[in-house]
């Protein structure tokens, strides 16, 4: 990641921009959270939500896998399992469509309407896109220039 520092926690993406994810057996801890203005709140809230989730028995992957659902009134933050021994009743598995993924570099407020655009591409190319993710890659403090990295994952299925 761009910017790097001592305390870095990003997580370290080496692939394609675009990818198709093959995370059907992944579980994830599922909250949920406030809107967002940035990312130090996403991570921030992150954190929390790790604690919590040990406390449950669950072990997150670290560096921390978060993605973050929009919804109406707030969202949901996704925190990736490794261990599955303790209460599961919050774990998630991304099993309701193929899941795509177009990595975007830029400043986090433009992340919406990428998101809007990139959705409206590939419903041209005849997909129905059934949710959009975001997974933060750059961590706030390498984020803190104004660029970050943050893979957008669409849920789709063909129409």
């Amino acid at each position: 990641m761009s910017g790097a520092r001592n305390n870095c926690r990003c997580y370290p993406w080496t692939g394609e921009e675009k990818v198709e994810l093959e995370w059907q057996d992944i579980p994830f801890y599922v909250s949920s959270a406030p809107f967002f203005a940035g990312h130090r709140p996403i991570f921030k809230k992150a954190e929390e939500i790790a604690q919590e989730m040990e406390e449950r028995g669950l072990k997150p992957q670290r560096p921390l896998m978060i993605l973050y659902r929009t919804g109406w009134i707030g969202g949901q933050l996704l925190i990736a399992a490794e261990k599955q021994d303790g209460d599961s009743s919050r774990l998630l598995f991304l099993r309701e469509g193929k899941l795509v993924g177009k990595l975007y570099r830029g400043g986090v407020f433009r992340l919406s309407r990428v998101a809007r655009e990139w959705a409206a591409e590939l419903e041209r190319e005849g997909k129905v896109v059934r949710d959009i993710l975001y997974w933060y890659l750059t961590c706030p403090e390498c984020a803190a220039g104004g660029t970050a990295e943050v893979m957008l994952i669409a849920v789709v299925s063909d129409s």
